[in-house]
């Protein structure tokens, strides 16, 4: 991975894990140029089968090549974090979910760490089509608009 990638990782995984309130002073000011624009653009809620999350864990190993995004993941006890961040930066696409949960979700967040912005919805489609060819069951889940009111 890439420096500004593993940058950029780690303060999404920072974020992920400061308890609600918490704020990075002064981290956000300088390295986010637009927080108003760090959002959630779709999302989908994974089935998992009698293989488990394999299927995805597959596809995320091997998302630099397929989808052209670099790979970050965050694994504790109770829970699994993966990101996928194109090569800008301007986009994440996270993967949840609990260990031996029959269901996780993803999502697709355009960020505020990069003025240069690429189009979220090519990315989400390559990630869509290859969990199918994976053989990951998902639907799309219409949390964004519903979270946001």
């Amino acid at each position: 991975m890439k420096a500004p990638h593993r940058i950029a990782a780690l303060l999404f995984a920072g974020a992920l894990l400061a308890p609600p309130g918490a704020g990075f002073a002064g981290a956000t000011e300088t390295i986010c140029s637009d927080p108003a624009r760090a959002e959630i653009k779709a999302a989908a809620r994974l089935r998992f089968d009698e293989r488990g999350t394999r299927p995805i864990e597959a596809l995320l190993a091997n998302a630099e090549t397929q989808l052209g995004m670099t790979d970050w993941s965050l694994v504790g006890h109770d829970f699994s974090i993966y990101g996928l961040q194109s090569p800008k930066v301007s986009l994440l696409i996270r993967v949840t979910w609990r260990p031996g949960a029959s269901v996780g979700v993803a999502s697709v967040e355009r960020t505020c760490i990069d003025d240069n912005l690429e189009d979220w919805e090519p990315y989400w489609d390559k990630f869509l089509t290859a969990m199918t060819e994976q053989g990951q069951g998902w639907e799309l889940h219409p949390w964004p608009k519903s979270a946001a009111q």
